[in-house]
């Protein structure tokens, strides 16, 4: 089940990383957590700290480090509704939502309802254009206008409420501590291991193209089809528990993160497992999203990994691919890994008092005492395969990120 997680931002550079041929795995921002991701067409909205909307390269299009209003609590649940507003559930701030303008922060109306300081987990919308929030204390029915809160008092399990679906009938699905509790808007139905559900802890909830209900548990994944249950648990080959989040693709994959276990693939006869012996950069997955490409994006405790089924080069780019974010000041170094030169594009009018690359034997290999302009371009053609640490000193601090040179 979902955690309470607490972020570290710190000012280390970004480490990232390629693996050769096809498929791939590219690996972005491997110093900060990632809690949770929407996609909206070829990108995709990170939610930690604060918010990040990244194109497929994993360069940043968007960057709210400096909102006041983004920045002063971490993000727990992303969602874009049909009209393009992105909305964000927020620990202890309430929900915003963002017109791709403007922000509006909606903490008058959850203190009216008393919910100012609960964790926003979940966020879905029906076919109406209501927004359902899942929260620590209930579910938050909002339709623009009115708020309506709905608690065991009403029907539900429990009040804390790790995520939202919605089917094609309008169901509403919530995923609670205690099992599950469905909502047809009169009636509540629930479901509990006493029902067939693998575990009541249910932390996810995704419904595949067939109506089928896959709810993803500290115990394994169930599999509801309104009759029958299916329940996928740990075998002597495959560890199935502590799913943390589903996403399915355009081919009817079903995509499992999990706490300390990598992703679980399966195309419902066999399953795969990934871990970091296959490129992810961590083993905790907090989240999943896929792109318009069908590249499938991993959150985890360790940033973000990128795998590439799809013949969509991810590595090559010519713009950046490797963010530094120095006290909201941006640096990037690209092409990641290098192959010749490594760009340094310094931005926002950053200015740096010296910049290094040292090789893995702690040699100095390249030195800049006096960084002049915004582009600073390295020739790395000389110098051996292998990892490197860019140094940047800014304001009598020392910053660093590891490239790799292939």
């Amino acid at each position: 089940m979902k955690k309470l997680l607490i972020l570290i931002f710190i000012g280390l550079g970004l480490c990232s990383f390629a693996q050769t041929g096809k498929p791939q795995w590219v690996n972005y921002y491997t110093s900060h957590l990632i809690i949770c991701m929407a996609p909206e067409g070829n990108t995709i909205w990170v939610g930690s700290k604060t918010v990040l909307q990244l194109d497929i390269q994993g360069n940043i299009l968007q960057n709210f480090i400096n909102d006041t209003v983004i920045s002063t609590a971490p993000i727990f649940s992303i969602a874009v509704d049909k009209q393009g507003n992105k909305w964000f559930g927020t620990n202890f701030g309430g929900f915003l939502k963002f017109d791709g303008i403007n922000i509006t922060n909606f903490k008058t109306y959850t203190n009216q309802n008393n919910l100012l300081l609960n964790t926003a987990w979940s966020i879905a919308f029906d076919a109406q254009g209501n927004k359902w929030f899942g929260t620590d204390i209930g579910v938050l029915k909002f339709d623009e206008t009115n708020w309506t809160t709905y608690t065991t008092a009403n029907g539900l399990l429990d009040n804390k409420i790790n995520s939202i679906a919605i089917d094609a009938q309008g169901n509403k699905w919530f995923g609670t501590n205690k099992g599950i509790s469905k909502f047809d808007g009169k009636n509540w139905t629930n479901y509990t291991t006493a029902n067939g559900l693998v575990s009541n802890g249910v932390c996810t909830i995704a419904i595949d193209a067939q109506g089928n209900k896959w709810f993803g548990t500290s115990g394994g994944v169930s599999k509801f089809d309104g009759i029958n249950w299916t329940n996928y648990i740990t075998s002597n080959s495959l560890k199935i528990k502590n799913i943390s989040s589903i996403a399915l693709d355009a081919q009817g994959n079903k995509w499992f993160g999990t706490y300390g276990n990598g992703v679980l693939k399966f195309d419902d006869t066999n399953w795969t497992n990934y871990t970091k012996i296959n490129g992810l950069s961590s083993d905790t997955v907090t989240s999943i999203a896929i792109d318009a490409h069908g590249n499938k994006w991993f959150g985890s405790y360790r940033g973000l990994s990128v795998f590439n089924e799809n013949g969509i080069d991810l590595s090559n780019s010519q713009t950046q691919n490797n963010i530094i974010d120095i006290e909201g000041l941006p640096v990037s170094l690209y092409p990641i890994p290098v192959t010749d030169k490594l760009n340094i594009q310094l931005k926002d009018a950053c200015k740096p008092s010296s910049i290094s690359i040292v090789n893995a034997l702690g040699q100095t290999v390249y030195s800049n005492a006096k960084p002049e302009g915004q582009s600073i371009v390295v020739d790395m053609n000389g110098m051996a395969k292998g990892l490197y640490v860019v140094q940047i000193v800014l304001e009598g601090k020392s910053y660093s990120a590891v490239v790799v040179k292939e």
